[in-house]
């Protein structure tokens, strides 16, 4: 959120200054952020015409390309003042209330104290929003795929592949028999997330290894969740089983 923030929450906002201000490609534009139980959404919306399109969307992905590597500590605490006032004026209305409640037993399983909520905005840090991944997916046929993954970490200037062998070489893992590709993006994501700020797997080298081997077994599960336990993963992280989970 704090990174939508700084892209696109309101007329100070990165993407508004460029896009809107400086090239007038755009009425409008903002950037969102959503959790859920198990993934999330990044999302940013436009209000432009046709004949705008070409030259908006080269524009708008390098503003997102780029973003990761120059973001100012200005930027941050700006944004983090912004998310602890929304916060604080939502709880004023009723309506919002009763959203954040529900969306909060649905991902969470309990309410969230509003100053928990705040504490989590405060410990934000410019080295914890700089970092960007993406998953490698080869696929040899419907059922049988090599899937991997890619971390960089702008504060080190350093890119971390996972799983690899002992030699630290790039080895991925070989999945047979998918049963359901659905959700793997989503379980990739949701294991990051969990192992960045988890007290094991908080280095990017860790954190691309678990979220890895999270969502490579997500390939044995039907539907759109991942209910594989933090033992399994770590299990297939240790190379102490395959890359398929069975279920009774």
């Amino acid at each position: 959120k704090i990174y939508s923030a700084i892209m696109g929450a309101g007329m100070s906002s990165r993407l508004f200054q460029e896009i809107r201000e400086k090239r007038g490609l755009v009425y409008s534009i903002y950037a969102s952020a959503r959790s859920f139980y198990d993934t999330g959404t990044f999302q940013v919306v436009a209000g432009t015409g046709k004949e705008e399109i070409t030259e908006l969307l080269p524009v708008l992905c390098s503003e997102l390309l780029n973003a990761p590597k120059n973001l100012t500590e200005k930027e941050i605490e700006k944004s983090k003042t912004q998310l602890r006032a929304a916060t604080l004026m939502a709880s004023e209305s009723t309506m919002s209330n009763a959203a954040i409640a529900v969306h909060q037993l649905f991902t969470e399983g309990k309410l969230i104290d509003i100053q928990e909520t705040i504490e989590k905005i405060n410990k934000v840090t410019k080295s914890s929003i700089e970092k960007v991944a993406i998953t490698l997916r080869e696929s040899i046929s419907a059922d049988h795929n090599n899937w991997g993954a890619l971390l960089f970490d702008v504060a080190s200037n350093s890119s971390y592949l996972a799983p690899v062998t002992e030699e630290g070489l790039y080895q991925p893992f070989q999945i047979g028999h998918i049963v359901d590709r659905i959700g793997a993006g989503d379980s990739f994501a949701a294991g990051l997330l969990h192992a960045l700020h988890s007290k094991s797997y908080s280095s990017p080298e860790l954190a691309i290894r678990f979220a890895v081997a999270a969502s490579c077994l997500k390939h044995s599960i039907q539907g759109h969740f991942n209910y594989v336990s933090e033992s399994e993963v770590e299990a297939l992280i240790s190379r102490k089983v395959t890359g398929r989970v069975q279920r009774s």
